[in-house]
């Protein structure tokens, strides 16, 4: 029995090109995601930046404030608002390895299960299916297996039978 590590598991994968088991669908889910993570972030920041506005129009209000001090509020906020520009790239990095991660990991499970239903029309009996500890679809990969090993008994079975008939048939 020829025991079949899926891609997605493979030692060789050091690349990003490797990496990427459906690079369309994963670029895809990874701009959607990166997509509503930057408007998302973007909402936020532009009520930050309203609220950062009417904080620093507060202090001016309140009384006579002079011109240094204006200044420093200034760079104190700016700070701020480069600070929460940061944060909101980081957010959209974020998502972008987060998504790719688990396109990853779902791809994964759909294209080892893609070889070994090709191997099984070609006649390749016998194979398993392994995938990560916790993986989602483990269940189905031990049915996709346990159908392998099944197929292999019965074709084996089957080559006996052909085989026993063709040999009562040379003796007889």
């Amino acid at each position: 029995m020829t025991n079949h590590t899926d891609s997605h598991t493979s030692p060789d994968r050091k690349s990003i090109g490797k990496f990427l088991l459906q690079p369309i669908i994963q670029l895809k889910i990874a701009a959607w995601s990166a997509m509503w993570s930057a408007m998302f972030g973007l909402a936020i920041a532009v009520l930050f930046n309203f609220s950062l506005t009417n904080l620093s129009n507060s202090f001016v209000d309140v009384g006579h404030v002079d011109d240094e001090t204006i200044a420093r509020l200034y760079n104190l906020f700016e700070g701020v608002r480069m600070s929460a520009l940061g944060l909101l790239l980081g957010q959209v990095m974020v998502a972008v390895v987060v998504s790719f991660m688990m396109t990853n990991r779902m791809l994964g499970a759909a294209v080892a299960f893609r070889q070994e239903i090709r191997a099984l029309i070609n006649g390749q009996y016998g194979r398993k299916v392994n995938l990560k500890n916790g993986d989602l679809f483990n269940d189905v990969a031990e049915d996709l297996n346990e159908l392998s090993e099944q197929l292999r008994r019965d074709h084996k079975h089957e080559s006996n039978e052909k085989e026993t008939a063709a040999n009562h048939a040379v003796n007889e």
